[in-house]
């Protein structure tokens, strides 16, 4: 979906269309980008709820020239972070990107591992790893939503992947 001056300003003015077609753009992305930070439906759900009032209780502040769906992003980011302060819980991980292995069995099996090893990382890490290989996000992106430079971006990352790939070396010789 663009987000022109039009649509914008339509949101803007709470235009019931409008805002019926940005909730259903962005409510499957964010609801999963939220899941993946909370694991909990029934803290999710609400969290989402929580982002997109934020989102247009703020919708005047936005600025929608710049890259929207990031800022998008860490309205909900910044609730997650909030409702995980309060509840003080660690930020656990549940990983869904081997869709394209058809066998059940060796999907559950992959799941598990990957979901393990995730676990095994700190919250920063899990968090980077899931916008730029779940949500596909640009590392500019990344940027944003964290709130940190490009280049930590690109050495979170790597440090992330290094460390994913030597649980699973630890873990037995790999998925």
């Amino acid at each position: 979906m663009e987000l022109n001056e039009e649509y914008i300003e339509k949101l803007r003015k709470k235009d019931e269309n409008a805002v019926r077609i940005f909730v259903r753009e962005y409510k499957i992305p964010l609801y999963n980008y939220i899941y993946r930070i909370v694991y909990n439906k029934e803290d999710a759900e609400d969290l989402l709820q929580d982002t997109f009032l934020k989102i247009f209780k703020n919708i005047n502040n936005i600025d929608f020239k710049r890259n929207a769906r990031a800022f998008i992003f860490k309205i909900a980011r910044n609730c997650c972070i909030d409702f995980l302060r309060k509840k003080k819980k660690e930020m656990p991980f549940i990983e869904e990107i081997y869709e394209n292995k058809n066998d059940i069995y060796e999907r559950m099996r992959l799941k598990g591992k990957i979901e393990s090893a995730l676990l095994n990382l700190k919250e920063e890490d899990r968090e980077i790893i899931i916008l730029k290989y779940i949500e596909n996000f640009k590392i500019k992106e990344i940027s944003e939503i964290m709130g940190i430079q490009e280049n930590t971006v690109k050495i979170k990352i790597f440090r992330a992947l290094k460390k994913l790939k030597s649980y699973f070396s630890c873990a037995g010789g790999g998925i």
